[in-house]
């Protein structure tokens, strides 16, 4: 049992003693009046709208290792001066939406609520990289760890003309498709005057597509008896997790009343997923030599399919929020609410990715490459942390 889960345990016990507490099973005078408020009852429906940053470690697409001789500068001729260099894509802030559908039960303090959120986003990094010449016109040799499972030589050649270089231009395009469907009971007490608290516990459905995609376009040009020739290749890679998980979740929304309509809401809570976690990678090499015209044409092209069995994962999940919110009563049992606030979530072993600790593959080992037994995977982690605003109708 991972640390995890019996955090989860422990939170859901906690909050059952909380509930025996706030009924009175302790013995003594309390501090504030706990009362057990009576609703008149009727439908919930709301809307609300998400601006939220995703965040995982599956959002590298290119590694690259600069490699040269410092002999000249230094008394060991065999010293060799090696930097690695991750580019990653870094996500940037997209919407979502939420929506809800209620009711709160006649002549008692509960309620039963279905809530779906929705988040769906893409963010696109690049890099142009090109070979180059040390001090004393020396080639540098760099390495492109073309990601999912290829590498190349990017390296610069002297000639009459001076120096031409091979160019590496790279893109990496990170996808998240991310879906959670609330089911919960709720119950709510009064503390005081001020504070209304709802504890609730139901079932969570939660949906994760995360998906990388890698181009790569090289050009390379060398100098044979005064005769510049030229070819052109192109890589494409995607990589491609996904998760599917339900489990039970239970949590507590806190709401303090301000005055004239005005109050500050906290909430936390806890679901224990069981998954499916699904991963697959994919790679085309398209390869182009220069003709007669000086034109390219294709002279070769591989792809390759590779898929790993699935995996059944246990996902804690753990969401949190601090808002502001502004209510209006309309009569007749009628009421609105506005809420506006910050939101964090994370989601732990949703996202599987390829763990290429210690690997270093060569163009030459593409055919070995896609038995994919060489590459083993891990599972990581998914967060979303952002602004919501959200709309809430009673009638």
């Amino acid at each position: 049992m991972n640390k995890y889960t019996k955090l989860f345990i422990g939170t859901m016990c906690f909050l059952a003693q909380a509930t025996a507490f706030a009924g009175g099973s302790l013995k003594g005078e309390a501090l504030q009046p706990v009362t057990i408020p009576n609703f008149d009852g009727g439908a919930i429906v709301s809307v609300g709208a998400l601006y939220m940053v995703p965040s995982s470690t599956n959002t590298d697409y290119l590694g690259l290792k600069t490699e040269y001789d410092i002999a000249a500068v230094d008394p060991d001729p065999a010293t060799t001066k090696r930097n690695w260099d991750h580019y990653r894509v870094d996500p940037d802030y997209d919407w979502g939406f939420t929506v809800g559908v209620g009711y709160m039960m006649a002549g008692n303090s509960k309620d039963v609520r279905l809530d779906w959120a929705h988040f769906n986003s893409g963010t696109t990094d690049s890099v142009t990289i090109s070979g180059e010449v040390d001090a004393e016109g020396n080639p540098i040799d760099k390495t492109a760890i073309f990601l999912p499972f290829d590498s190349h030589s990017v390296v610069s050649l002297s000639d009459l003309d001076g120096t031409v270089y091979d160019v590496l231009d790279v893109s990496g395009k990170m996808k998240y498709r991310f879906d959670a469907v609330d089911f919960t009971l709720g119950q709510y007490i009064n503390i005081g005057k001020c504070l209304q608290v709802r504890k609730f516990a139901g079932l969570r459905y939660a949906r994760l597509d995360s998906d990388l995609t890698t181009n790569y376009s090289l050009n390379e040009t060398a100098e044979v008896f005064d005769i510049r020739l030229s070819n052109h290749q192109k890589w494409k890679g995607t990589l491609d997790s996904r998760f599917n998980g339900m489990g039970p979740m239970a949590g507590v929304n806190a709401s303090y009343g301000l005055g004239y309509g005005f109050g500050i809401n906290a909430m936390f809570d806890m679901a224990l997923l069981v998954g499916q976690l699904k991963f697959n990678g994919t790679l085309s090499h398209d390869f182009y030599d220069q003709g007669d015209a000086g034109n390219f044409y294709l002279t070769s092209q591989s792809d390759y399919t590779m898929r790993w069995d699935g995996r059944t994962v246990v996902a804690p999940a753990f969401d949190g929020s601090f808002s502001l919110d502004y209510g209006y009563e309309m009569g007749s049992g009628m009421g609105v609410m506005l809420e506006v606030g910050y939101k964090v979530s994370k989601y732990l072993n949703v996202v599987e990715q390829l763990d290429r600790t210690g690997q270093s593959v060569s163009s030459s080992e593409i055919s070995s490459v896609v038995s994919y037994a060489n590459f083993d995977t891990d599972v990581t982690n998914f967060g979303l942390n952002g602004l919501f605003i959200n709309l809430t109708l009673k009638a």
